[in-house]
C-alpha cells in the first residue's frame, strides 16, 4: 500500500502512470473476490493456507523485477539507471529521458527532506494537505465499511440477494468497473472525475438511506421497493469506482517530491489506517445503536462533501512528469 503506487508513478511514463496505477486498485478488489469465493465453501483456516501460494508467488516474481531509476539517480547510480530505463522503456535510446530525470531528480534532493519541511515549505504541506484529504473523503464515504460489513448490509436491507454472494457481488462489481475508470478520468480530469464520483456516490447512498430509514423508522410497506438498496448499492458502487476508488491512492505516489516522499507516504498511510479501524468501529457502533439509515447518512453527507472539496482542492495531474506536478504545487507555471 505504500511502497507500490509510489513505484507505478516513479517507473511509468506520465501518459500511462494513470492506466497503471489504476490496476494497483482493480487487482485488489480481484484479490478481495477471490478471497470472498474461496471463503464462501471453505473454512478460515483452509482459506488462508490456499491464499498462503499467492505472497510465495510474490516473493519469487518480484525478485526479477527492475529497481525505479529514480531511486538509482538518488544513489548517483546513472548507469543503473540507464540498465533500468532501457529495460522499463524497451529501447535503448534512453538518453534524452535519462538526462532529464537525472535533472529533475538533483533538483529535488536539493530541497531538505526532513518532517518539519512537510509542513514548513508550502508545496510540501499542500501535497501532504491534498493527499490525506482525498483518502480521508475516501474512507467517509463509507468505503472500508461497505467492504467490511457487505454480507452483513445487504442481508439487513434486501432479501433480493443471498449474504454469502453479497460480497462476491460487491468485490466483483468493483474491480469490472474500475477497469472502465480510465475512460471518464481521461476525458474530464482528476478533480472532476473525483466530483463526479463523490456526487453519484452520494445520490445512490441516499436512496439507501431513504429505504432504511421508511423500513425502519415508519410504518410504510416497503417491500414494493425492496429492489431499492440492491440498485443503491450497485450504483454507488459503479460511481465510487469512477474517482474516489483509485485516484486518492495515485496522488499519494505522485505529489510529493523525491526528498520528501518517504516520509510523506508514512504518514499518509498511518492516516489511512487510523481512518480504517475508526470507520469500521464508528460503522458498527451506529448501525448497532441506531440502525442502518444513520451511518448511511454520514456517508451520504461525506460523498456530496468529497464531491464539492475534490474540485476546489485536488489538482490535475493528468499527463504531467512528477517535476511538472512539483512546480504545479508550487504555484508555478509549466
Amino acid at each position: 500500500m505504500i511502497v507500490v503506487p509510489t513505484y507505478v508513478a516513479k517507473v511509468t511514463k506520465p501518459r500511462i502512470r494513470d492506466l497503471f496505477g489504476s490496476w494497483i486498485m482493480i487487482w485488489l478488489f480481484f484479490g478481495q473476490f477471490i478471497v470472498n469465493v474461496v471463503g464462501n465453501f471453505c473454512d478460515i483456516r483452509m482459506t488462508a493456507l490456499i491464499m498462503l501460494c499467492v505472497p510465495i508467488l510474490f516473493i519469487i516474481t518480484f525478485s526479477f523485477m527492475p529497481e525505479s531509476p529514480y531511486y538509482c539517480c538518488m544513489k548517483g547510480e546513472y548507469t543503473s539507471a540507464k540498465t533500468h530505463l532501457q529495460f522499463l522503456r524497451r529501447k535503448n535510446d534512453v538518453e534524452k529521458e535519462l538526462s532529464q530525470l537525472v535533472s529533475d531528480v538533483k533538483r529535488q534532493l536539493s530541497e531538505t527532506g526532513t518532517f518539519k519541511d512537510l509542513i514548513l515549505i508550502p508545496s510540501n504541506r499542500r501535497a501532504l494537505i491534498i493527499a490525506n484529504l482525498s483518502r480521508s473523503l475516501q474512507q467517509l464515504s463509507g468505503f472500508t465499511a461497505m467492504v467490511t460489513y457487505a454480507q452483513y448490509i445487504f442481508q439487513e436491507s434486501t432479501d433480493s440477494i443471498s449474504s454469502g454472494a453479497a460480497p462476491m457481488l460487491f468485490n466483483a462489481l468493483l474491480a469490472i468497473c474500475c477497469i472502465f475508470r480510465n475512460i471518464v478520468a481521461d476525458k474530464v480530469g482528476k478533480p472532476v472525475a473525483l466530483s463526479i464520483s463523490g456526487a453519484g456516490s452520494g445520490l445512490s447512498m441516499l436512496a439507501v438511506t431513504l429505504y432504511a430509514y421508511f423500513d425502519m423508522y415508519t410504518e410504510t410497506d416497503v417491500n414494493i421497493a425492496n429492489y431499492v438498496p440492491i440498485i443503491g448499492l450497485v450504483f454507488y458502487v459503479v460511481f465510487f469506482s469512477i474517482g474516489l476508488a483509485m485516484i486518492p491512492i495515485a496522488l499519494a505516489g505522485e505529489l510529493f517530491s523525491t526528498s520528501i516522499k518517504s516520509k510523506a507516504a508514512m504518514i499518509t498511510n498511518m492516516v489511512f489506517a487510523a481512518y480504517i479501524a475508526g470507520m469500521n468501529k464508528l460503522f458498527q457502533y451506529l448501525m448497532d445503536g441506531y440502525g442502518l439509515c444513520v451511518p448511511f447518512l454520514l456517508f451520504t453527507i461525506c460523498c456530496f462533501i468529497a464531491a464539492i472539496a475534490s474540485y476546489i482542492f485536488v489538482p490535475n495531474t493528468k499527463g504531467k512528469t512528477l517535476e511538472e506536478i512539483q512546480q504545479i504545487l508550487k504555484g508555478n507555471k509549466i
